[in-house]
C-alpha cells in the first residue's frame, strides 16, 4: 500500500471477493495490539462482510450506510462479481461537486 500511495488493498479468493484490508486495518489490529507483520495473515486483520453496493446506488446512499456503520470502504458488486470499491473519499468528492453544481446553477438563474 505505501509502494503504491493507496489506503486499502482487496482480497479476493479467485474471482471471489472475500475483503478489503486498509491501513486502519493494520493500524488497529497489528501495530497497536504489539503483533509483528511476518506472522500475522491477512485473514486475521482484513474488513469482511462489508455490506455491497451496486453501481446503480446513489451517492446519498453509500454516504448514509458508510455512516451509519462506520467504514470507509465499500465493494461493487454486480450480480455477485466484484467491479469496483468506492471510499469514503470518492463519496465526499461527488458531494462537493454536485454542491458546487448546484451552487453554479443557482448563481446562473439569480443573475438571469
Amino acid at each position: 500500500m505505501a509502494e503504491k500511495n493507496i489506503g486499502s488493498v482487496v482480497v479476493m479468493d479467485g474471482n471471489r471477493f472475500l475483503g478489503i484490508i486498509t491501513e486502519r486495518d493494520y493500524s488497529r489490529k497489528v501495530v497497536l495490539n504489539n503483533k509483528h507483520s511476518d506472522n500475522t495473515l491477512v485473514e486475521e486483520i482484513m474488513s469482511k462482510d462489508l455490506p455491497a453496493v451496486k453501481s446503480s446506488d446513489s451517492i446519498e446512499h453509500c454516504m448514509e450506510t458508510m455512516s451509519r456503520l462506520n467504514i470507509r470502504y465499500m465493494p461493487v458488486m454486480e450480480h455477485e462479481t466484484l467491479t469496483g470499491i468506492i471510499s469514503m473519499s470518492d463519496v465526499v468528492k461527488e458531494t462537493i461537486l454536485s454542491q458546487k453544481e448546484t451552487i453554479n446553477h443557482l448563481q446562473s438563474y439569480i443573475q438571469q
